[in-house]
């Protein structure tokens, strides 16, 4: 049965990775990424490509029939859940901040690395759907998808394989910034077993990438 055939378990996975994340991760550079977040028509065409990626994964999750919309966090969110997500944003922080202190650099490969005069109204405009589309995109893989897929070996090993593909996504911008987001991926990882609610850990997520945006810009 497909429910015991862990195999496909990782093959699954593996192959939507490889489809989704690891072009971007092969080309990702400092250089790029401040281009990236800074021109508009490219903004514009990170929600184009964005929005049907999560809704693909979206579907996978929904058809793989591997658990139920609770245990997939596939749930409503309420007003009392918005608490939780500023928890969860503060808690990023808690692990960000610090690490980048601690590092002696402030931007660190932590901060996002633009100029405040790279970033123009249109740009700040632009970048919070990209923030909400890429924390959907990337909690919908790496948290309702990828923890449940992985379930079968445990949610420690499922955990520390979601969390270290995650932070691959930030090895162009050095070991420190690869190490501090592996923390994060852990973390959000607890949160979402915690709660069990996606869109808590994708708000949190996409606020947390906004903010970062402005700080870096403004460091």
């Amino acid at each position: 049965m497909l429910e015991n055939n862990r195999s496909e378990r990782i093959l699954a996975p593996a192959i939507l990775f490889c489809a989704l994340f690891l072009p971007g991760y092969l080309y990702q550079s400092a250089e790029t990424a401040s281009v990236t977040l800074t021109d508009p028509s490219l903004l514009a065409q990170n929600l184009i490509f964005g929005i049907p990626q999560a809704a693909l994964i979206l579907y996978m999750i929904l058809t793989r029939g591997h658990g139920t919309k609770e245990a997939t966090g596939i749930v409503p969110i309420s007003a009392k859940d918005i608490l939780k997500v500023l928890a969860g944003t503060a808690g990023l922080f808690l692990i960000a901040v610090p690490a980048a202190l601690a590092g002696g650099d402030r931007t660190g490969g932590l901060f996002t690395p633009v100029t405040a005069e790279s970033v123009r109204p249109v740009v700040l405009m632009l970048f919070a759907p990209v923030s909400l589309v890429t924390g959907y995109r990337e909690e919908l893989f790496f948290r309702s998808y990828l923890l449940v897929e992985l379930a079968p070996f445990g949610n420690a090993a499922a955990v520390a394989v979601g969390s270290l593909l995650f932070a691959l996504g930030h090895v162009y911008q050095g070991i420190g910034a690869f190490v501090v987001t592996a923390f994060i991926g852990i973390f959000l990882s607890w949160l979402f077993l915690r709660t069990r609610n996606v869109h808590i850990v994708a708000l949190s997520h996409g606020i947390y990438n906004y903010l970062v945006f402005v700080v870096g810009a403004l460091l």
